[in-house]
């Protein structure tokens, strides 16, 4: 469908001048593509588009209605950013506000005829004279685009799904639900399914068959408008997520006849069944004194009656317009996730909540989704026109994604019970969401928002300010679980080089394009984030040109990741979860905690993860990287296994050696997998030098620094 697009400065005003001919897509989207303003990815050019946040959008075109026999037209809207007023003929038809609550409007009456249509977008909601990410409270909005400190502040308005024309039988299945139950003993499913037609007459049959086309229950209710049909699952093939057992699914076919037998609609749907609940992780009752109480909420993910470490990662939008979310990006995003023997993803508060096709992704290759609603970092209070479309919004995104098994688990909102956000369980946001969730969805978990008692978010840097490394942190921490952490590195210089100025390229400093695409004052407005020259100097030394200290950067982010994740591991199971901060980014970032840039372009570190979260990993703990000589090195081998076979403990030896290959030290072999072992680090050991544990078919191999050492490869 084209539009023509025109705005004004109020709402009662039309436009002066339309563009002709425009996509279906946000504003901003149709600016750059038609060239009217420079590309917002590259440079500053985002705040040339600030200014499309206070205006009043008109998207108008013209519809032919054809009267077809038997069907009903009606115009369906998937995406509608923000506000929105449509009106057909110039008679204002409905007004509503929020983004994930599609619009259905009946055209019957103007059947045989064509009419104008127009669609009103509002000003952005903004909370507050406050500029920035606290103007999102207004909104169940994604709060990135107000600005975040890898997201310039550009807000979209207008649509970011499809628009269409569709006709539907006259007789016809409005909405289908389903809840089920699975045993204790995981031997039976005992479920109703819900369906609403639009008449009281007919019939409604419902059949759920297996992959071999079997059928395994079938059922039909007479002449409601709703109508519940229960059923059982002898024996269910059940889901399950990647790397514990097979993704299996059924049918779900619902029809609707008439009194003579003629099927009227049809409802087809592929569905997945699972039992997940949060249980407390080992350990998590010890240490009590009195006053007792909880310390520690659960936090193990329980899937199908087996406690799964979850290793994963939080994901951003994949772009900063929803329009730009396609199948495809979906696909490539996915299938990296998957590649990197990750199992989970946090969708986090921040961002959208994702279109259809991610979710049917997620259920064919096995990754459980963690969803957030859209509140992060803010404090939502209980304004009444908030709560209501909050309450609107949630119980669509719920009645949504419940049908998709890889959904596991619930949650508010990111980082809402910090100080920055002042809320607490008391807010009725939260009240409403945990409520819509135990009524539309009660046996996936919720959470009020992440991180909570026992959980732990950050740190997003190397090194602590007095200049102790976060990795020894990590080590002597017992948190349930590691939801966010992350640590930054450039992406490449050619990459960097195409989206600075040539004019800015020299000029590192605040208020150029270095700032705005997140390399200096970025988090809590430090000059060192999230570039962070003066640390990766503290590593390498000085660098001799500005490729190798990009390069320098990214062998960092690869360590440091790569000895968390498999510090994360070897606490299993009193630590149940690792989730980095993060995975993608929206825009191009000169530096970011990501492991890709954008749209999808991986750093050296996403294969160091991959390698870290590899099933069977032989590793050593040890205590932190950078070493001056006469300093004991200990260390303690650990055997991590994630497969439900029985692992193979096979013979190893240790090495030091120089990045070359020449061997410093080595220490005898071993079959233990708790062994331990400390050399004294030297005067001769080079400024990097490497740490190996190699076996017969396979190696790891850590980078560890020599403050006194000279770079000698």
């Amino acid at each position: 469908m084209l539009w023509n697009l025109g705005f004004s400065d109020r709402r009662e005003v039309l436009p002066s001048e339309n563009i002709e001919g425009v996509p279906t897509a946000e504003v901003a989207v149709i600016y750059k593509e038609k060239g009217l303003l420079p590309d917002y990815l590259l440079h500053s050019n985002f705040r040339e588009y600030i200014w499309m946040e206070d205006k009043w959008w008109h998207y108008s075109t013209t519809i032919f209605v054809e009267k077809k026999s038997g069907f009903t037209p009606f115009l369906e809207c998937k995406g509608l950013d923000y506000k929105y007023s449509f009106f057909i003929n110039d008679k204002l038809r409905l007004e509503g506000e929020g983004m994930f609550t599609p619009v259905n409007i009946n055209l019957s009456e103007y059947e045989g005829n064509e009419i104008n249509l127009r669609v009103l977008f509002h000003p952005i909601p903004k909370k507050g004279p406050e500029e920035g990410p606290a103007q999102a409270a207004a909104a169940v909005k994604p709060a990135v685009s107000y600005g975040w400190d890898f997201h310039p502040r550009l807000v979209p308005v207008g649509f970011y799904d499809e628009v269409n024309l569709v006709y539907k039988p006259k007789s016809r299945i409005e909405n289908v639900e389903m809840d089920y139950f699975v045993s204790e003993d995981l031997s039976k499913i005992t479920g109703e399914i819900r369906v609403i037609i639009n008449s009281a007459e007919g019939v409604c049959e419902a059949e759920i068959t297996d992959e071999r086309q079997t059928v395994v229950c079938a059922g039909s209710v007479h002449g409601n408008v709703e109508s519940a049909l229960e059923f059982e699952i002898e024996n269910p093939e059940l889901w399950w997520c990647v790397g514990h057992g097979a993704q299996n699914f059924y049918k779900l076919k619902v029809i609707l006849k008439s009194a003579d037998g003629r099927t009227l609609d049809t409802y087809e749907k592929r569905i997945g069944f699972r039992k997940v609940q949060l249980v407390m992780n080992e350990g998590a009752w010890e240490g009590e004194t009195f006053p007792k109480t909880q310390a520690k909420v659960p936090i193990t993910i329980e899937l199908n009656g087996k406690r799964i470490f979850a290793k994963g990662t939080n994901l951003t939008p994949c772009d900063m317009f929803g329009s730009k979310l396609t199948p495809e990006l979906y696909t490539r995003l996915l299938n990296l996730i998957s590649d990197c023997n990750m199992n989970i993803v946090r969708m986090w508060g921040g961002g959208i909540v994702n279109k259809e096709k991610f979710f049917e992704l997620c259920d064919e290759l096995g990754i459980m989704v963690w969803q957030e609603f859209t509140l992060a970092c803010n404090n939502y209070e209980n304004d009444l026109n908030y709560l209501e479309t909050l309450d609107r919004e949630s119980r669509s995104i719920i009645s949504r994604l419940k049908k998709h098994p890889s959904v596991v688990l619930w949650c508010g909102g990111n980082e809402l019970f910090c100080s920055w956000s002042g809320m607490t369980n008391q807010a009725h946001a939260l009240r409403i969401l945990d409520r819509n969730c135990f009524e539309l969805d009660r046996h996936t978990p919720f959470l009020a928002t992440s991180p909570l008692y026992g959980m732990g978010h950050g740190h997003y840097l190397p090194l602590n300010d007095d200049g102790t490394e976060v990795m020894t942190d990590f080590l002597h921490s017992d948190f349930t679980a590691y939801t966010e952490f992350g640590m930054p590195a450039p992406a490449s210089a050619d990459y960097i080089r195409g989206i600075i100025s040539e004019k800015d390229f020299e000029n590192f400093a605040p208020g150029t394009d270095w700032e705005v695409h997140a390399a200096m004052n970025s988090w809590d407005k430090k000059p060192e984030t999230w570039f962070c020259k003066n640390l990766i100097r503290q590593y390498f030394g000085q660098e001799s040109d500005f490729e190798q200290l990009v390069d320098n950067g990214q062998t960092l982010q690869s360590e440091v990741y790569k000895n968390l994740f498999e510090e994360m591991r070897r606490k299993w199971p009193r630590n149940s979860m690792a989730l980095n901060w993060c995975f993608n980014e929206p825009w191009p970032t000169v530096a970011n905690n990501s492991l890709l840039s954008y749209p999808l372009q991986p750093k050296p570190a996403y294969y160091a993860v991959k390698k870290a979260l590899q099933d069977e990993l032989l590793t050593v703990r040890f205590e932190k990287m950078l070493w001056s000589p006469g300093e004991k090195f200990t260390g303690e081998i650990f055997f991590l296994n994630d497969l439900n076979t029985a692992s193979q403990h096979k013979a190893f030896h240790i090495l030091v050696t120089t990045l070359n290959g020449r061997h410093l030290l080595k220490i005898e072999s071993s079959e233990l997998h708790d062994f331990k072992f400390e050399f004294l680090v030297r005067e001769d050991f080079p400024k990097r030098f490497l740490l190996k544990l190699v076996q017969s078919v396979t190696e790891n191999e850590y980078l560890l620094f020599n403050s006194k050492g000279d770079d000698i490869r």
